[in-house]
């Protein structure tokens, strides 16, 4: 007979079973299943350069859809601003949103997205790159995600380093996880100076086999908050460029799945010196053997030996960050300003230009009037809306009219500072008035006065009192000392 219960699955709904067949069922057998609150999202992203999407619109969406994609970034879709057939062709089975390239041949970055999302556009309206194309979206339902695709096209740097500084910066780091991917056109030396702008920002850059058939890699995927998983590099027959798919895992939650740890710390101040050198000496090996190791050896032996004896005494602890709640009436547009103002400042700082200046103190300014607004609006809601009941009016009157108080001030302050050393001096001057003072040439006990002054002494009279004083100082103690000959010029 079998006597271990049997897992299976059922629905949570309460059924009522009949009270002849209720006996019939081992219940205590059935396992029901959990339901997890961070529902995991497993995102399919693509990345194509397909070289004018005008005429493989019908190939694009059947081949995304073929894929399973979320989203798929398309570089060079050579759609103009006056087409408008092909991005029609292109949302039959998807979201497809572009921005058309400006002028001449080339150019133009656009997302196919899952009508399952939604999502918003990411503009920056007083910012025209010259050095490169860009497309941004916000995507907020079902699962937080900002995409930025960017065309670089062939030829020198110039400055994109700077414009993209000036994109990323309006891009908050603290806020869901960014994709930056496309087509950058860069040879192995400027990808190199490109990776260090980007990790700036916080992003990564994902290895990737080359992306073009003639082996080099010109698309490029970096990810903040985010890591991708399952690159793959396929070929098609319709680009020079590589086909290439990756998986974004995110949860519901804007968290990765494999999460970052928590901040690490150890409390040194709870480390007793004697401990730890007990603790050191009784690990380390005795001195004979320790003197025969090898320096390579010796050296490895006493770090580990350190390294040991602190994770036993002082081990690390996890430590999670505190978050103050933020202001009650900063709106998202404040902190779109907020952000366009750091921003400025940073270009400011960088630039040093008059123009530069004059732009920060303009959005300064324009910032603090909005700030003062919203909290007048604020106040003045929180009033109207507290009418009916006087216990929350006066409640909310008493906090604006008697705010919390200051904190304690810091038990040093600059007054504690300076009377401090004001007795350090006065100590010494006391140690002086009270020890008599020994003139040279004097049998009689030196007279004691109180130094309120010191003056400089010059060469000849400091040379007066070395001279006097040798035979006094040099003739006693345990290690006698006979000048030079030449001692006294």
């Amino acid at each position: 007979m079998c006597i271990f219960s049997i897992p299976v699955y059922v629905s949570s709904r309460n059924y009522h079973w009949p009270r002849v067949s209720r006996n019939r069922y081992n219940r205590p057998a059935l396992v029901y299943p959990t339901c997890s609150t961070d529902i995991q999202h497993l995102v399919s992203g693509g990345l194509w350069n397909c070289q004018s999407a005008v005429p493989k619109a019908d190939f694009i969406s059947g081949y995304a859809s073929l894929q399973s994609l979320d989203f798929l970034a398309l570089t060079e879709t050579w759609i103009t601003p006056s087409n408008t057939s092909t991005p029609a062709a292109l949302s039959t089975a998807c979201s497809f949103s572009h921005t058309p390239r400006p002028t001449g041949r080339g150019g133009g970055t656009g997302l196919l997205l899952s009508p399952k999302w939604s999502f918003s556009l990411f503009k920056l309206p007083n910012f025209a790159p010259s050095t490169f194309e860009f497309h941004a979206v916000t995507v907020t339902h079902p699962i937080q995600l900002t995409i930025v695709v960017l065309y670089h096209p062939p030829g020198t740097l110039g400055d994109l380093l700077e414009e993209l500084d000036h994109l990323l910066s309006h891009i908050p780091e603290t806020g869901p996880p960014a994709v930056l991917l496309g087509d950058f056109n860069l040879q192995t030396g400027k990808i190199d100076e490109l990776t260090s702008l980007l990790t700036a920002f916080a992003f990564s850059l994902s290895p990737s086999p080359p992306t073009h058939k003639a082996g080099n890699v010109l698309d490029l995927i970096f990810s903040r908050n985010c890591t991708t998983f399952n690159l793959s590099v396929n070929p098609l027959h319709t680009s020079d460029h590589f086909f290439i798919s990756f998986s974004l895992p995110l949860s519901k939650h804007n968290k990765l799945i494999s999460s970052h740890p928590a901040p690490v710390r150890r409390n040194l101040h709870s480390l007793s010196p004697s401990n730890f050198a007990s603790s050191v000496l009784s690990a380390l090996p005795s001195s004979d053997s320790f003197q025969l190791l090898p320096p390579n050896s010796a050296a490895e032996t006493l770090l580990s030996t350190l390294s040991s004896s602190l994770d036993s005494l002082c081990p690390l602890t996890s430590r999670q960050a505190r978050q103050s709640p933020p202001a009650p009436w900063l709106n998202d547009a404040l902190r779109a300003n907020r952000t366009v103002l750091r921003a400025a400042e940073r270009k400011r700082w960088k630039s040093k230009h008059h123009d530069d200046v004059l732009t920060y103190r303009a959005l300064l300014s324009s910032f603090s009037a909005s700030i003062s607004q919203a909290k007048s609006t604020f106040f003045q809601d929180k009033i109207q809306s507290s009418y009916s009941n006087l216990k929350t009016l006066f409640s909310f009157f008493s906090t604006l009219l008697d705010p919390p108080k200051d904190p304690s001030p810091s038990s040093l302050l600059l007054s504690n500072f300076v009377n401090h050393f004001e007795k350090k001096v006065d100590d010494i001057r006391s140690s002086f008035s009270d020890s008599p003072l020994l003139t040279a040439g004097s049998p009689d006990p030196p007279f004691t006065h109180t130094l309120t002054s010191f003056s400089p002494l010059s060469p000849s009279e400091v040379l007066t009192l070395i001279t006097s004083a040798r035979p006094y100082h040099l003739s006693s103690g345990p290690y006698p000392f006979k000048p030079p000959s030449d001692y006294r010029s």
